[in-house]
């Protein structure tokens, strides 16, 4: 993608997508193309909120996700969410909504792989089977953080904006 401006994303002979790279990577068309271009953590739930600028679902051993309301949705249907990892944030101390736009999740690090630029965490959410991906830039070494290790509990959150539809099922 780092020398097209402009990139088809093809399934089963078809095209799916055509767009410049950033459309594609950050607006994917649907859930193949979501996993397709780039690593994403993909979340399937029911919505139960419809706000004028985010819906909340509802996503089985995960909780309540935010996230922007970017099409006509109703309570009751079933949307397929991505959230790619440098979106999220890891933090061991909670993180808190003040504007009720965030997603905040209770995680433990299950792995964690030191890459010099970053770390990619693996956090399973609320000591369940769903594992989310996060990355973690090491890009401000004068901001004092606590380190997180592996085995930590920890929280992993993002405002609904980091998150985007991919697929909507209606009720």
């Amino acid at each position: 993608m780092s020398v097209s401006d402009r990139v088809a994303v093809m399934n089963e002979g078809k095209i799916v997508q055509l767009g410049t790279p950033r459309e594609i990577y950050d607006h994917p068309a649907d859930g193949f193309v979501a996993g397709f271009i780039g690593e994403t953590n993909l979340l399937r739930g029911q919505v139960t909120f419809v706000g004028p600028s985010f819906v909340t679902l509802d996503v089985k051993d995960v909780g309540l996700v935010k996230v922007k309301k970017d099409r006509p949705i109703t309570i009751g249907d079933t949307l397929l969410v991505t959230v790619r990892p440098e979106k999220i944030r890891i933090t061991a101390e909670n993180h808190v909504d003040t504007a009720g736009e965030l997603t905040v999740l209770n995680a433990v690090v299950d792995e964690l792989i030191y890459s010099g630029f970053q770390t990619k965490f693996f956090a399973r959410i609320n000591d369940s089977i769903t594992t989310l991906l996060v990355f973690q830039p090491h890009i401000d070494y004068t901001q004092e953080r606590a380190v997180i290790n592996w085995k930590d509990r920890v929280y992993v959150w993002w405002g609904s904006t980091d998150a985007y539809i991919v697929e909507v099922n209606p009720s």
